[in-house]
């Protein structure tokens, strides 16, 4: 929220990077909106694991509007941890 621009520019992900000394493509960014949340994420080389939903994201675009693809889908933050560490799903 320290940030001026927002969802799908790219400053807060290289800002998030920054202040956790690492490259973009080391993190891995989780969230459940397709329709803004993966188009930075992925144009940095950073992993992306959406979570979906069984009701659609309140605030998401319309069906229409193009969406970035996650490189992994999930139904919980559980299943994204077990993903992101190693485990299985």
């Amino acid at each position: 929220d320290d940030i001026d621009t927002s969802k799908p520019a790219l400053e807060p992900f290289l800002t998030a990077a920054a202040r956790l000394g690492v490259e973009p493509r080391a993190c891995i960014y989780v969230a459940d909106d397709p329709s803004k949340d993966f188009i930075a994420p992925a144009m940095l080389g950073m992993g992306t694991v959406e979570i979906r939903r069984p009701l659609a994201h309140p605030l998401a675009k319309p069906a229409d509007a193009p969406a970035a693809i996650a490189a992994a889908k999930v139904s919980s933050l559980i299943e994204a941890g077990d993903f992101i560490f190693g485990g299985s799903l």
